[in-house]
């Protein structure tokens, strides 16, 4: 929790005087190198606070846990390809992060497949409706597919389904252009 930086503000605040507040993520001892700000700054977010390592183990560790840390975000932002490299120096000791982001994944037109028999018209097509949260050519993330996914259960189920579920998600990768990028179907 980032208590103190706040704590000498509010003291002088009580006293009249206006203090600065730094940054959330200045207390993060992890250097990011590689990304543009915005992607910098929502890694640093979600890093925990900690002391400034001391020692090159104490670096190795925080480079670690921060590159898996960074990896999930970037991936659930749809950037599949990324790289993220922990690094560490020992004078003065340092914990870094080189990030190459790599293309950003997009996701083509939805596509709905039913395992079993398909179902009624009526409920195929509201399953169907259900999938918006996944637009084709927006950015591949997590969240959207999770979010169509339980819309179309739910759909299923109040179509009189009560025993639909979610099978297997699969992800196919398509070549875009020059960009390397891919998507998803």
């Amino acid at each position: 929790m980032r208590v103190l930086p706040v704590l000498p503000a509010a003291i002088f605040a009580g006293l009249g005087v206006a203090v600065p507040i730094l940054p959330a993520w200045a207390d993060s001892p992890v250097v990011i190198e590689g990304p543009e700000r915005e992607t910098r700054q929502a890694i640093l977010d979600l890093l925990p606070d900690r002391e400034r390592p001391t020692t090159l183990f104490e670096a190795e560790r925080i480079a670690e846990e921060a590159a898996g840390r960074a990896m999930a975000w970037l991936r659930s932002e749809g950037y599949y390809a990324a790289t993220v490299t922990p690094e560490a120096s020992e004078e003065p000791a340092v914990a870094r992060l080189v990030i190459a982001p790599g293309p950003r994944f997009r996701f083509a037109a939805p596509a709905l497949t039913f395992v079993d028999a398909q179902p009624a018209q009526a409920a195929a097509g509201a399953a169907g409706a259900a999938l918006t949260p996944v637009e084709a050519g927006a950015p591949a993330r997590a969240e959207a597919v999770l979010a169509a996914e339980a819309g179309a259960v739910q759909a299923l189920q109040q179509a009189g389904y009560p025993d639909a579920a979610a099978a297997d998600r699969r992800a196919r990768r398509k070549a875009m252009g020059l960009s390397r990028g891919g998507s998803f179907a």
